[in-house]
Protein backbone atom coordinates (compact mmCIF):
# COMPACT_ATOMS: atom_id res chain seq x y z
CA UNK A 1 0.00 0.00 0.00
CA UNK A 2 1.02 3.32 -0.75
CA UNK A 3 0.43 6.64 0.32
CA UNK A 4 -2.74 8.18 -1.41
CA UNK A 5 -4.44 4.63 -1.66
CA UNK A 6 -7.69 4.10 -0.06
CA UNK A 7 -7.17 3.44 3.76
CA UNK A 8 -3.82 4.05 3.92
CA UNK A 9 -2.88 6.28 7.26
CA UNK A 10 0.53 7.45 8.54
CA UNK A 11 1.24 8.87 11.70
CA UNK A 12 4.55 10.10 13.70
CA UNK A 13 5.16 8.33 17.27
CA UNK A 14 8.33 10.01 17.25
CA UNK A 15 7.89 11.39 20.30
CA UNK A 16 6.52 8.94 22.48
CA UNK A 17 9.64 6.73 21.70
CA UNK A 18 12.86 5.88 23.58
CA UNK A 19 16.40 4.84 23.38
CA UNK A 20 14.51 2.13 25.34
CA UNK A 21 12.14 -0.47 24.28
CA UNK A 22 8.70 0.60 23.36
CA UNK A 23 5.57 -1.22 22.84
CA UNK A 24 2.78 0.20 20.85
CA UNK A 25 -1.03 -1.03 19.89
CA UNK A 26 -3.06 0.12 16.98
CA UNK A 27 -6.78 -0.61 17.50
CA UNK A 28 -8.98 0.04 13.94
CA UNK A 29 -12.70 0.06 14.83
CA UNK A 30 -15.10 0.11 11.57
CA UNK A 31 -18.84 -1.02 12.11
CA UNK A 32 -18.31 -2.98 15.08
CA UNK A 33 -15.21 -4.94 13.72
CA UNK A 34 -12.12 -4.20 15.51
CA UNK A 35 -8.48 -4.68 14.26
CA UNK A 36 -5.38 -4.73 16.64
CA UNK A 37 -1.84 -4.06 15.32
CA UNK A 38 1.31 -4.27 17.67
CA UNK A 39 4.60 -2.97 17.24
CA UNK A 40 7.94 -2.25 19.26
CA UNK A 41 9.41 0.47 18.58
CA UNK A 42 13.26 1.71 20.21
CA UNK A 43 14.36 5.11 19.15
CA UNK A 44 17.83 4.93 17.41
CA UNK A 45 20.15 8.20 19.07
CA UNK A 46 22.93 8.22 16.44
CA UNK A 47 25.23 11.41 16.24
CA UNK A 48 29.01 12.47 16.87
CA UNK A 49 30.19 14.14 19.25
CA UNK A 50 34.23 15.63 19.60
CA UNK A 51 36.07 17.41 21.98
CA UNK A 52 38.80 18.49 19.39
CA UNK A 53 39.20 22.20 19.35
CA UNK A 54 37.57 24.07 16.61
CA UNK A 55 41.82 25.59 15.13
CA UNK A 56 44.77 23.42 15.68
CA UNK A 57 48.89 24.31 14.42
CA UNK A 58 50.57 21.03 13.87
CA UNK A 59 53.98 20.15 12.76
CA UNK A 60 53.75 18.78 9.23
CA UNK A 61 55.72 15.51 10.75
CA UNK A 62 53.26 15.05 13.03
CA UNK A 63 50.05 12.70 12.98
CA UNK A 64 46.84 13.94 15.07
CA UNK A 65 44.79 11.95 17.41
CA UNK A 66 41.16 13.18 16.96
CA UNK A 67 38.71 12.97 19.74
CA UNK A 68 35.60 12.16 18.90
CA UNK A 69 32.45 10.47 20.92
CA UNK A 70 30.27 7.84 18.56
CA UNK A 71 26.46 7.61 20.00
CA UNK A 72 24.35 4.94 18.75
CA UNK A 73 23.64 1.04 20.13
CA UNK A 74 23.99 -0.22 17.00
CA UNK A 75 26.72 -1.22 14.54
CA UNK A 76 28.43 2.07 12.78
CA UNK A 77 30.69 2.81 10.94
CA UNK A 78 33.35 6.05 11.16
CA UNK A 79 34.07 7.74 7.71
CA UNK A 80 36.97 10.66 7.80
CA UNK A 81 37.62 12.19 4.62
CA UNK A 82 40.39 14.82 4.47
CA UNK A 83 40.27 17.66 1.76
CA UNK A 84 37.11 16.11 0.48
CA UNK A 85 39.29 13.10 -0.81
CA UNK A 86 36.46 10.30 -0.65
CA UNK A 87 39.12 8.16 -2.73
CA UNK A 88 41.14 7.80 0.62
CA UNK A 89 39.15 7.82 3.24
CA UNK A 90 39.54 6.88 6.51
CA UNK A 91 37.13 4.17 8.14
CA UNK A 92 36.42 2.49 11.05
CA UNK A 93 33.74 0.03 12.11
CA UNK A 94 32.35 0.49 15.62
CA UNK A 95 30.35 -1.96 17.18
CA UNK A 96 27.11 -0.90 19.36
CA UNK A 97 29.04 -1.23 23.00
CA UNK A 98 31.49 1.83 21.82
CA UNK A 99 28.00 3.93 22.22
CA UNK A 100 28.92 7.18 24.69
CA UNK A 101 32.61 5.97 24.51
CA UNK A 102 35.45 8.93 23.58
CA UNK A 103 38.19 7.59 21.52
CA UNK A 104 40.17 8.54 18.72
CA UNK A 105 41.68 7.98 15.24
CA UNK A 106 44.82 9.06 13.40
CA UNK A 107 44.78 11.54 11.30
CA UNK A 108 48.51 11.03 9.44
CA UNK A 109 50.44 13.65 9.06
CA UNK A 110 49.89 16.16 6.21
CA UNK A 111 51.79 18.52 4.34
CA UNK A 112 52.25 22.30 4.87
CA UNK A 113 49.08 24.18 4.57
CA UNK A 114 45.59 24.06 5.72
CA UNK A 115 43.69 21.12 5.69
CA UNK A 116 39.81 20.25 6.32
CA UNK A 117 38.59 17.20 7.88
CA UNK A 118 35.07 15.81 7.80
CA UNK A 119 33.85 13.24 10.15
CA UNK A 120 30.46 11.29 10.39
CA UNK A 121 28.84 7.97 10.91
CA UNK A 122 26.73 5.68 8.65
CA UNK A 123 24.69 3.06 10.19
CA UNK A 124 21.58 0.65 8.42
CA UNK A 125 18.47 1.75 10.30
CA UNK A 126 15.29 0.07 10.07
CA UNK A 127 16.87 -1.53 6.43
CA UNK A 128 17.53 2.24 5.35
CA UNK A 129 20.94 4.05 5.67
CA UNK A 130 21.11 7.01 7.84
CA UNK A 131 24.57 9.85 8.41
CA UNK A 132 24.68 11.98 10.44
CA UNK A 133 25.78 15.52 10.13
CA UNK A 134 29.38 16.09 9.33
CA UNK A 135 31.91 17.33 12.09
CA UNK A 136 34.13 20.19 10.52
CA UNK A 137 37.44 21.25 11.78
CA UNK A 138 39.97 22.62 9.55
CA UNK A 139 43.57 22.35 11.17
CA UNK A 140 47.09 23.79 10.17
CA UNK A 141 50.16 21.68 9.70
CA UNK A 142 52.74 23.58 9.01
CA UNK A 143 56.44 23.27 7.94
CA UNK A 144 58.98 25.67 9.02
CA UNK A 145 61.39 25.22 5.95
CA UNK A 146 58.07 26.47 3.80
CA UNK A 147 57.37 28.96 6.07
CA UNK A 148 54.30 30.30 3.92
CA UNK A 149 51.61 32.15 5.40
CA UNK A 150 48.81 29.70 6.44
CA UNK A 151 45.06 30.82 7.30
CA UNK A 152 42.40 27.81 8.76
CA UNK A 153 38.99 27.78 10.05
CA UNK A 154 36.28 25.18 10.01
CA UNK A 155 33.68 27.71 8.64
CA UNK A 156 36.09 28.73 5.91
CA UNK A 157 34.24 27.70 2.57
CA UNK A 158 31.14 27.41 4.64
CA UNK A 159 27.84 29.34 4.91
CA UNK A 160 26.51 29.88 8.05
CA UNK A 161 22.61 30.49 8.44
CA UNK A 162 21.26 33.19 11.35
CA UNK A 163 19.23 35.93 12.20
CA UNK A 164 18.91 39.18 11.47
CA UNK A 165 20.92 41.06 14.25
CA UNK A 166 22.28 38.12 15.77
CA UNK A 167 26.30 38.30 16.55
CA UNK A 168 28.29 35.42 14.11
CA UNK A 169 31.73 34.48 15.74
CA UNK A 170 33.99 32.23 13.31
CA UNK A 171 37.38 31.05 15.07
CA UNK A 172 40.39 31.20 13.09
CA UNK A 173 44.38 30.50 13.28
CA UNK A 174 47.45 31.56 11.44
CA UNK A 175 50.71 30.52 11.22
CA UNK A 176 53.40 33.04 9.99
CA UNK A 177 57.13 32.46 10.51
CA UNK A 178 58.86 34.45 13.09
CA UNK A 179 55.96 36.51 14.11
CA UNK A 180 55.59 37.59 17.35
CA UNK A 181 52.74 39.93 16.14
CA UNK A 182 50.14 39.12 13.17
CA UNK A 183 48.10 41.83 11.79
CA UNK A 184 44.62 40.48 10.56
CA UNK A 185 42.06 42.06 8.85
CA UNK A 186 38.52 41.62 8.24
CA UNK A 187 36.33 42.60 5.22
CA UNK A 188 32.64 42.10 4.17
CA UNK A 189 31.64 41.50 0.76
CA UNK A 190 33.64 42.56 -2.45
CA UNK A 191 34.28 45.80 0.02
CA UNK A 192 37.95 46.94 -0.21
CA UNK A 193 38.01 48.80 3.06
CA UNK A 194 38.19 46.36 6.28
CA UNK A 195 35.13 46.98 8.50
CA UNK A 196 37.61 45.18 11.50
CA UNK A 197 41.27 44.42 12.51
CA UNK A 198 43.02 42.96 15.04
CA UNK A 199 46.60 41.98 16.05
CA UNK A 200 47.06 38.49 17.34
CA UNK A 201 50.31 37.68 19.82
CA UNK A 202 51.64 34.45 20.06
CA UNK A 203 48.60 32.44 20.24
CA UNK A 204 47.90 32.76 16.68
CA UNK A 205 44.62 32.14 17.46
CA UNK A 206 41.79 34.75 16.57
CA UNK A 207 37.86 35.18 16.66
CA UNK A 208 36.19 36.69 14.03
CA UNK A 209 32.45 38.63 15.62
CA UNK A 210 30.02 40.03 13.10
CA UNK A 211 26.96 41.66 13.65
CA UNK A 212 24.93 40.98 10.87
CA UNK A 213 22.38 43.87 10.61
CA UNK A 214 21.70 43.45 6.53
CA UNK A 215 20.02 40.39 5.45
CA UNK A 216 20.51 38.68 2.54
CA UNK A 217 23.90 37.02 1.02
CA UNK A 218 27.09 37.77 2.44
CA UNK A 219 30.96 37.41 2.82
CA UNK A 220 33.16 38.08 5.17
CA UNK A 221 36.53 37.10 4.35
CA UNK A 222 39.77 37.25 7.17
CA UNK A 223 42.98 38.32 5.44
CA UNK A 224 46.63 37.76 6.72
CA UNK A 225 49.11 39.58 4.12
CA UNK A 226 47.87 37.85 0.94
CA UNK A 227 46.31 34.81 2.50
CA UNK A 228 42.51 34.94 2.77
CA UNK A 229 39.93 32.66 3.80
CA UNK A 230 35.83 33.14 3.11
CA UNK A 231 32.59 32.31 5.03
CA UNK A 232 29.49 32.43 3.40
CA UNK A 233 26.45 34.21 5.27
CA UNK A 234 22.76 33.80 5.06
CA UNK A 235 20.93 36.02 7.01
CA UNK A 236 17.02 35.82 7.31
CA UNK A 237 14.98 38.42 8.53
CA UNK A 238 13.73 39.46 11.54
CA UNK A 239 10.36 39.16 12.58
CA UNK A 240 10.28 42.33 14.46
CA UNK A 241 10.58 45.89 13.53
CA UNK A 242 13.33 47.34 15.60
CA UNK A 243 14.50 50.60 13.32
CA UNK A 244 14.69 53.91 14.95
CA UNK A 245 11.34 55.56 15.57
CA UNK A 246 11.45 58.10 12.39
CA UNK A 247 8.66 60.82 11.68
CA UNK A 248 6.72 61.05 14.92
CA UNK A 249 3.33 62.55 15.76
CA UNK A 250 3.01 62.07 19.27
CA UNK A 251 5.33 64.92 21.77
CA UNK A 252 5.16 64.21 25.15
CA UNK A 253 6.45 67.28 26.99
CA UNK A 254 5.95 67.97 31.06
CA UNK A 255 6.56 71.59 30.78
CA UNK A 256 3.16 73.13 31.33
CA UNK A 257 1.94 69.87 33.29
CA UNK A 258 1.26 69.60 36.88
CA UNK A 259 0.53 66.87 39.64
CA UNK A 260 -2.10 68.24 40.57
CA UNK A 261 -3.98 68.71 37.06
CA UNK A 262 -7.37 66.53 36.58
CA UNK A 263 -5.45 66.05 33.10
CA UNK A 264 -2.58 65.43 34.41
CA UNK A 265 -1.22 62.15 32.29
CA UNK A 266 -1.74 63.19 28.59
CA UNK A 267 -3.44 61.49 25.98
CA UNK A 268 -3.30 61.60 21.92
CA UNK A 269 -5.50 60.68 19.09
CA UNK A 270 -4.63 59.64 15.73
CA UNK A 271 -7.03 58.60 13.91
CA UNK A 272 -9.45 56.29 15.06
CA UNK A 273 -6.73 55.45 17.96
CA UNK A 274 -6.32 57.01 21.51
CA UNK A 275 -3.10 56.28 23.11
CA UNK A 276 -2.66 57.92 26.58
CA UNK A 277 -0.33 57.29 29.85
CA UNK A 278 -2.20 55.40 32.63
CA UNK A 279 -0.59 55.57 35.95
CA UNK A 280 -0.30 52.21 38.52
CA UNK A 281 -2.82 52.28 41.23
CA UNK A 282 0.18 53.21 44.30
CA UNK A 283 1.91 56.07 41.67
CA UNK A 284 2.15 58.92 44.90
CA UNK A 285 1.59 62.32 43.26
CA UNK A 286 2.29 63.96 46.15
CA UNK A 287 5.22 65.73 45.24
CA UNK A 288 7.40 65.05 47.88
CA UNK A 289 10.32 63.08 48.47
CA UNK A 290 8.85 59.88 48.64
CA UNK A 291 6.56 60.43 45.51
CA UNK A 292 6.76 61.30 42.25
CA UNK A 293 5.44 62.87 39.52
CA UNK A 294 6.30 66.00 38.01
CA UNK A 295 9.40 67.70 39.54
CA UNK A 296 11.62 70.67 38.69
CA UNK A 297 15.27 70.18 37.42
CA UNK A 298 17.79 72.21 36.41
CA UNK A 299 17.05 71.76 32.83
CA UNK A 300 13.47 71.99 32.99
CA UNK A 301 10.29 69.80 34.31
CA UNK A 302 10.62 65.52 34.42
CA UNK A 303 8.38 63.04 35.03
CA UNK A 304 9.70 60.92 38.06
CA UNK A 305 8.70 57.06 38.46
CA UNK A 306 9.76 55.88 41.56
CA UNK A 307 10.91 52.12 42.58
CA UNK A 308 7.56 49.68 42.88
CA UNK A 309 4.99 52.41 40.63
CA UNK A 310 5.07 52.40 36.92
CA UNK A 311 3.34 54.81 34.02
CA UNK A 312 1.53 52.75 30.94
CA UNK A 313 1.72 53.98 27.60
CA UNK A 314 -0.93 51.56 25.29
CA UNK A 315 1.49 51.97 22.50
CA UNK A 316 2.55 48.87 20.69
CA UNK A 317 6.04 49.71 20.29
CA UNK A 318 6.99 48.50 16.94
CA UNK A 319 3.43 49.37 14.91
CA UNK A 320 3.82 51.69 12.05
CA UNK A 321 0.35 53.33 10.77
CA UNK A 322 0.68 54.87 7.97
CA UNK A 323 4.10 54.89 7.33
CA UNK A 324 5.09 56.91 10.45
CA UNK A 325 5.84 55.56 14.06
CA UNK A 326 3.53 56.73 17.01
CA UNK A 327 5.86 57.74 19.28
CA UNK A 328 8.61 60.76 20.25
Amino acid sequence: MQPGDPGYMQFDITKYCSTTTTPFELVVTTEGTSQIKNWTVRLVDLHLESSAPDVQLISSTETYNFPYTAFGALAKTLHVIIDSDTEHEITSTLPSSTSGRETSVAIPAQEHGAHKIEMYLEAIVGGVKRTTEPLVREYIWYNDEVGTTILASPYNEQTITAQQYSTIEIPYQVYKKDASIIDVEYYLDDKTTPFGSVKLDNTNTGLLTYLATEQGAHTVTIKVDDVTISTALNITQLDIDISPVDGAIIDFNPATLENSSINRLPSWKVGSSEYKFIDSSNFNWSNDVNGGGYKKEEDGKALVIKAGTYIDLNYPLFAVKDNKNILS
